[in-house]
């Protein structure tokens, strides 16, 4: 009963949108794939290392041109207009975007309680604590389940959070990655029904029957798919999680 109609005329990805939080279509990225090919090359040479927390292992920001690109594109394949409609939150372009090469050995998945050691099945899981914006997801090589596909729990965009609750857990989703022991015992101030974050994943256990009722409801998203994805960040989500091989994929922000 929440659908609340603007004058935007309606898409298959709006009613997807609508219905799921997730869209999945395919686009040519033949284009795309050429303007990002000298970028990965330098991504993939890069040495492994230990990025500080927010910042991820291999990316590279996309430049203007970039942009005006991918706003082109997504105009004519009726991104924007389903985004537009689907937020209601004013028109929305295409703002920033940064090409990321996913690989095994990232850390940046872990940097939530980033000085412990346990990897649970949903580590990295979560919901991102900004408002009033859309995501896209572009995948420029093939993607399985193997090498970082993206994993979204459809109609969890429709789930009601508490709002306090909510707020403290995106709050402190931003603030704090709780990667230390002085950054835990801040949150720790707090009462327990505000010790919380949307950045939740390495919380639940693989015994943990909340986990695997999250992960029943997992869908993911490969290559045979689709290769381009948009999505409603409030809904839970996850990716990059490489197994063996790379991903390599855009990962644009529309507000």
């Amino acid at each position: 009963n929440s659908r609340k109609e603007n004058d935007l005329p309606s898409n298959k990805i709006y009613e997807d949108l609508y219905e799921t939080g997730l869209s999945v279509i395919n686009i040519d990225t033949t284009e795309l794939r050429s303007r990002a090919e000298p970028q990965i090359k330098k991504l993939l040479a890069k040495k492994d290392w230990r990025p500080p927390v927010g910042v991820m292992d291999r990316t590279w920001e996309l430049d203007e041109s970039f942009i005006e690109y991918l706003n082109k594109v997504f105009e004519e394949k009726g991104i924007l207009q389903a985004a537009t409609k689907y937020n209601k939150g004013g028109s929305l372009k295409v703002a920033r975007g940064v090409l990321h090469v996913a690989s095994p050995t990232d850390s940046y998945t872990e940097q939530f309680l980033y000085d412990c050691t346990t990897i649970p099945k949903t580590i990295n899981m979560h919901i991102d604590p900004k408002e009033n914006v859309m995501k896209a997801m572009i995948y420029l090589n093939d993607v399985q389940d193997e090498n970082g596909a993206f994993k979204y729990i459809e109609k969890s965009n429709r789930w009601i959070h508490e709002d306090v609750q909510y707020i403290f857990a995106k709050a402190i989703s931003t603030g704090s990655y709780c990667d230390t022991e002085e950054a835990r015992s801040i949150v720790f101030s707090l009462p327990p029904y505000l010790r919380v974050s949307s950045t939740f994943g390495r919380l639940l256990m693989d015994d943990d029957p909340m986990q695997k009722m999250l992960l029943d409801q997992e869908r993911t998203v490969t290559s045979n798919d689709g290769n381009t994805l948009i999505f409603d960040t409030a809904g839970i989500h996850n990716g990059g999680l490489c197994k063996k091989g790379n991903r390599y994929a855009l990962q644009i922000l529309m507000k």
